[in-house]
Protein backbone atom coordinates (compact mmCIF):
# COMPACT_ATOMS: atom_id res chain seq x y z
CA UNK A 1 0.00 0.00 0.00
CA UNK A 2 1.57 3.66 -0.44
CA UNK A 3 0.67 6.82 1.53
CA UNK A 4 -1.73 9.22 -0.14
CA UNK A 5 -3.33 12.68 1.97
CA UNK A 6 -2.74 10.79 5.28
CA UNK A 7 -4.76 8.13 4.10
CA UNK A 8 -3.07 4.50 2.86
CA UNK A 9 -4.34 3.40 -0.83
CA UNK A 10 -4.21 -0.35 -2.23
CA UNK A 11 -2.25 -1.81 -3.95
CA UNK A 12 -3.93 -1.73 -7.24
CA UNK A 13 -4.90 1.69 -6.88
CA UNK A 14 -2.46 4.64 -7.95
CA UNK A 15 -2.76 8.85 -7.69
CA UNK A 16 -2.78 10.73 -11.03
CA UNK A 17 -0.92 13.96 -11.52
CA UNK A 18 -3.85 16.29 -11.91
CA UNK A 19 -6.20 14.64 -10.59
CA UNK A 20 -7.78 11.27 -10.51
CA UNK A 21 -7.03 7.91 -9.57
CA UNK A 22 -6.39 4.20 -11.88
CA UNK A 23 -7.35 1.31 -10.61
CA UNK A 24 -5.41 -1.91 -11.81
CA UNK A 25 -7.46 -5.24 -12.29
CA UNK A 26 -7.49 -8.51 -13.77
CA UNK A 27 -10.87 -9.54 -14.83
CA UNK A 28 -12.15 -13.30 -15.62
CA UNK A 29 -15.13 -12.63 -17.63
CA UNK A 30 -18.13 -15.46 -17.93
CA UNK A 31 -18.42 -15.37 -13.92
CA UNK A 32 -21.62 -16.89 -12.78
CA UNK A 33 -21.68 -13.54 -10.84
CA UNK A 34 -19.61 -10.36 -10.40
CA UNK A 35 -17.07 -10.16 -7.52
CA UNK A 36 -14.03 -8.97 -5.85
CA UNK A 37 -11.51 -12.19 -5.22
CA UNK A 38 -8.12 -10.76 -4.11
CA UNK A 39 -5.48 -8.52 -4.68
CA UNK A 40 -2.94 -10.44 -6.51
CA UNK A 41 0.40 -9.06 -7.89
CA UNK A 42 -0.74 -5.33 -7.76
CA UNK A 43 -4.28 -6.13 -9.26
CA UNK A 44 -7.46 -6.64 -7.56
CA UNK A 45 -9.31 -9.60 -9.46
CA UNK A 46 -12.67 -9.11 -10.49
CA UNK A 47 -14.77 -12.29 -11.30
CA UNK A 48 -17.69 -10.44 -14.34
CA UNK A 49 -20.53 -11.96 -14.84
CA UNK A 50 -20.79 -11.31 -18.51
CA UNK A 51 -19.12 -12.90 -21.51
CA UNK A 52 -15.66 -11.58 -23.20
CA UNK A 53 -17.43 -11.02 -26.06
CA UNK A 54 -18.80 -7.79 -27.89
CA UNK A 55 -17.51 -5.33 -25.29
CA UNK A 56 -20.10 -6.80 -22.75
CA UNK A 57 -17.84 -8.12 -20.02
CA UNK A 58 -16.30 -4.47 -19.79
CA UNK A 59 -19.16 -2.86 -19.43
CA UNK A 60 -20.52 -5.00 -16.74
CA UNK A 61 -17.07 -4.50 -14.99
CA UNK A 62 -17.06 -0.80 -15.13
CA UNK A 63 -20.79 -0.96 -14.19
CA UNK A 64 -19.73 -3.25 -11.06
CA UNK A 65 -16.74 -0.95 -10.11
CA UNK A 66 -18.93 2.38 -9.98
CA UNK A 67 -21.33 0.73 -7.87
CA UNK A 68 -18.83 -0.12 -5.37
CA UNK A 69 -17.39 2.80 -5.06
CA UNK A 70 -20.67 4.79 -5.43
CA UNK A 71 -19.60 7.05 -8.54
CA UNK A 72 -21.24 7.42 -11.62
CA UNK A 73 -20.76 5.77 -14.65
CA UNK A 74 -19.71 8.82 -16.07
CA UNK A 75 -16.66 9.04 -13.72
CA UNK A 76 -14.92 6.08 -14.60
CA UNK A 77 -13.57 4.63 -17.76
CA UNK A 78 -11.52 1.87 -19.32
CA UNK A 79 -8.05 3.14 -19.98
CA UNK A 80 -5.79 0.16 -21.22
CA UNK A 81 -7.24 -3.27 -21.71
CA UNK A 82 -10.05 -3.35 -23.29
CA UNK A 83 -9.12 -7.13 -25.35
CA UNK A 84 -6.99 -8.28 -21.90
CA UNK A 85 -7.45 -9.54 -18.62
CA UNK A 86 -5.33 -6.90 -17.08
CA UNK A 87 -6.79 -3.68 -17.49
CA UNK A 88 -6.28 -0.07 -16.10
CA UNK A 89 -9.53 1.91 -15.46
CA UNK A 90 -9.23 5.67 -14.56
CA UNK A 91 -11.57 7.39 -11.97
CA UNK A 92 -12.01 10.95 -12.58
CA UNK A 93 -13.15 12.57 -9.66
CA UNK A 94 -12.39 15.45 -7.14
CA UNK A 95 -13.87 13.43 -4.50
CA UNK A 96 -11.64 10.45 -3.61
CA UNK A 97 -13.27 7.18 -3.61
CA UNK A 98 -13.91 4.85 -0.25
CA UNK A 99 -11.39 2.46 -1.60
CA UNK A 100 -12.75 -0.14 1.28
CA UNK A 101 -15.26 -1.15 -0.65
CA UNK A 102 -13.57 -2.91 -3.10
CA UNK A 103 -12.32 -5.19 -0.46
CA UNK A 104 -12.26 -8.68 -0.90
CA UNK A 105 -15.50 -10.15 -0.38
CA UNK A 106 -14.30 -13.71 0.24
Amino acid sequence: MTEHAGDVLPAFVKPVSGGGWRIFIKAQPGAKKSEIMEVSEGRLRVRVAAPAVENKANKVLLDFIAKKLNIRLSKLSLENGESSREKRLFVASDAEPDWAALASEK
